[in-house]
This record gives C-alpha cells, structure tokens and sequence, in this order.
C-alpha cells in the first residue's frame, strides 16, 4: 500500500487536534473497542449515503506511531494502516459499506499518552451513546480494569470506577454480568432481559454457580412472581390453638395396650373426611403460583436438589 500523503506530525498538545481527510485504507479501528453492533446493513446504508453528501463530524483517531508505543500487541492487527480509529467506528464501518474513499478524521495523539488514559477515552465515549448495549459496556468495562491492574492488582476496580465517575460497586456489578451464561448475555444484548434482571440474577449465580441459564430464569421468574404477590395485604396468621382433646379409647378386650404414634409423624388423612384447610396456608400457597405446576416451580427455583427431594418426601407423608 502507498503511504499516506500526510506526514504523521509530532503529538500535539493535550487538547489540540489536526483535522485530515485520509484514504479509508489508510485507517483501522482499535481493538479496543468494547462496540460489536454497528447497525444493520440499512442502517450503515443511510450513514453511509449521509457522510457521502458531507461527513459534519469527523473521527478520532490516533497515529500508528503513538499507539502502537502504547500497544505493540496490536500491531499485527492493524495492517498497514497508518491512523488508528479510536472512536467513530460506525461511521467507518458505514463509509466502508457504501465504498467511500475517504474518511475525515481528528488526530489526538494527546490521547495515547497512558494505556489506561486511551482504554478510559474509548469506553467513556460509548458510555454516553444509548445504543451502547449492556454487554458491550461490561466489556469495556473489563478492559479498563485489566489495564488498571497492570499497574497493581490491588484497587484496579476502584481506580476504573474513579476514572469513568462511577463507584466501585457499579464497577462490580458490572464485571458480574460477564460471568453469566451466554444465553443470557445475548438476552441482554439485544434488550430482551432488562439490566435490572440480569443484575439480580448474576448474584444469584454467584452464589449458586452450578446453575444453568434455564434454572437462572426460573428463578428469575418465580421471583418476580412472588414481588407482585408480595404488595397484597397480608392477613395476620391465625393464633396458635390447642388441639382438640383425643376421645377415649375403647374397651380393649383383648388384653394387649395400644399401639403407640410416632411422635414425629403427622396424623394420617383418613378417606372420606374432608381436610381441614388453613386460611394463612392457602394463601401462602396461592404465592407460590396459580396452578399446582407454577407452584412446583417456583418450589423447585427456591430449593436446591436436596432440599427438593427432603420436601417431596415430607409431602409424601400427607397422602
């Protein structure tokens, strides 16, 4: 490939930029960047066609020479690319979709004066766009910490949470989201499952990491469940009464004493006689579920396998 006709200059100053049109050859976008979802085709059309008539703001980028003296991993990957995209990679990918030929561009070698200071340009820029998704931001979110951690494992999350205006435990919560199944990752990709849910259920995971994504939205669901029914009154449960007094045995004429109860065991239902049914129970059990199959679930999403089995048992005693 032919060399640019712009010499690179020398880094400008923190706040300075030079503006040049360049060949789209010439430029490739930072693997940093945490963005995977450019638009759909029609979507990069229309930008496309837009910039085509007049481009009203140009990218950021960052000489080869300043960034690749931060990040000679990334070499390779650049190609020869003689500018490096550090943000506005819709607007490339979108001029490389309709095949424009050039591309303006605001030179910010001022940015890659530090790894942590050019990975925190990156995502704070997504971080104000609304169609920065969920997961995209966690990633990016990830790459800063690990950058803060290069210079000391202890306090990298603080330091991310410092430079991108947050607190730690957002930071926290954000990290989390990357350890759920990837089932859940793409529902919070693409908006199916709210980041408020997603939330509860990393920390669900957390302490229960064996769980698949299947089990995860189940308990989801039954926890929703029980928060609705949850804002109905709830009547006082009725005071504790003694049992009725038991009637007296009859004659034994056989002479042999009778046979003892198992102090542990429930009085067996006998057929044909109507069981008595608690009020506060039923309701209880109306929470559970609207049907005998909600209410297993909603048992089964609260329970690990041990526990389950120990409660079928025990209901096995009341038939």
């Amino acid at each position: 490939m032919e060399a640019v006709d712009h010499p690179e200059p020398a880094p400008p100053d923190s706040g300075a930029y030079e503006l040049r049109t360049v060949p789209l050859t010439a430029v490739a976008p930072t693997p940093l960047n945490p963005r995977r979802n450019f638009g759909t085709p029609e979507e990069r059309t229309a930008l496309g066609e837009s910039m085509r008539r007049t481009q009203l703001t140009p990218c950021v980028a960052a000489t080869r020479r300043a960034y690749t003296a931060l990040w000679p991993e990334h070499d390779a990957a650049l190609g020869d690319a003689a500018y490096v995209l550090l943000n506005g990679e819709r607007r490339y990918r979108s001029a490389l979709h309709v095949g424009l030929p050039t591309l303006d561009l605001a030179i910010r070698d001022d940015l890659a004066t530090s790894r942590e200071d050019l990975v925190n340009h990156v995502l704070a820029e997504n971080l104000e766009r609304e169609d920065f998704d969920v997961m995209e931001r966690a990633r990016g979110v990830r790459q800063l910490v690990a950058t803060c951690a290069e210079q000391g494992p202890v306090g990298a999350q603080s330091r991310a949470a410092a430079r991108l205006g947050r607190n730690r435990s957002w930071v926290t919560n954000q990290l989390a989201l990357l350890r759920l199944p990837p089932e859940i990752q793409a529902m919070l990709s693409s908006g199916e499952l709210p980041e408020r849910e997603g939330r509860r259920l990393a920390r669900h995971h957390k302490n229960h990491p064996g769980l698949s994504a299947e089990e995860l939205l189940a308990y989801g669901r039954a926890t929703r469940v029980r928060k609705r029914r949850g804002q109905a009154p709830v009547p006082p449960a009725p005071a504790p009464q003694a049992p009725p007094a038991a009637p007296p045995l009859p004659a034994d004429t056989t002479g042999r004493p009778p046979a003892p109860r198992h102090p542990h065991r429930p009085h067996p239902h006998r057929p044909g006689v109507p069981r008595t049914v608690v009020p506060a129970a039923a309701l209880l059990v109306r929470r559970l579920g609207a049907t005998p199959r909600d209410q297993a679930r909603t048992l089964a999403a609260g329970l690990d396998p041990r526990g389950f089995r120990e409660l079928l048992e025990a209901l096995r005693t009341y038939l």
